[in-house]
């Protein structure tokens, strides 16, 4: 079964990349005949999430803002624990619509339960940056490569609290922050530090400080799925 889905999963994969050949093609005038592509987006919306709006064909990612006081925007906002000053909030909250992305992720996922099983799970967990770089993060995903505060490892770090996240991003970034909401593989993870270049053999994570951070190394083994606007002048310490 798992099998069947990996193979599915790859032919979405597949159907994406030729799309966005296809979608080259046409807007470069070299075929331009080749605008019809109903069935390679009507395999990708299969596996879309139910919550996605449509898109145009031939667009990579598109960056939804949710409703203020929808019921989407609440149950984002209710995972973050940043406390915010009275009368402040958060500048907006979006939904990332990624399919290439999304893909790579759904079939990275079914990959790595066929590899490990019921050990893999699926967490929801935080990075904080800068409002600058959410462009470059929604269209290619976040890159190990970048990656600056590397106590617990030298990949991307996670934290399943966003107020920890924010506190220990890099401090570079500014006041106008983002937080990614992110979807992200866990299956057997090790204790990292600041030589960690990828987890022992038989582990895909590592982690630090009992918990608040994980450090992730491989590629599509997390999705943003929401980013959340902020100004840091709006958090309240307590």
């Amino acid at each position: 079964m798992v099998l069947s889905v990996v193979a599915c999963i790859y032919v979405i994969h597949v159907l994406i990349l030729i799309s966005k050949y296809f979608h080259f093609l046409s807007s470069t005038q070299i075929f331009p005949h080749l605008t019809n592509m109903s069935l390679l987006e009507s395999a990708k919306k299969r596996h879309q999430p139910s919550t996605w709006n449509d898109m145009t064909a031939g667009t990579e990612v598109e960056l939804v803002e949710l409703t203020k006081g929808s019921q989407e925007y609440e149950s984002v906002l209710i995972k973050v624990d940043l406390r915010w000053r009275t009368g402040s909030g958060p500048e907006k909250v979006v939904r990332v619509q990624n399919p290439y992305l999304w893909g790579c992720y759904l079939l990275r996922k079914a990959e790595c339960i066929n590899r490990s099983g019921s050990s893999v799970t699926e967490k929801v967990l935080f990075h904080a940056t800068g409002q600058s770089n959410i462009y470059s993060i929604t269209k290619n995903n976040l890159d190990w490569r970048r990656s600056v505060r590397t106590k617990f490892g030298c990949g991307v770090s996670f934290s399943p609290s966003a107020s920890y996240a924010n506190t220990w991003c890099n401090r570079g970034i500014g006041c106008y922050r983002a937080l990614i909401v992110a979807k992200v593989l866990v299956g057997s993870s090790h204790d990292g530090g600041y030589g960690t270049q990828l987890p022992p053999a038989g582990c895909d994570t590592t982690d630090g400080n009992r918990g608040q951070v994980y450090v992730k190394y491989y590629d599509h083994e997390f999705y943003p799925e929401y980013v959340v606007y902020y100004d840091m002048q709006c958090i309240r310490y307590v």
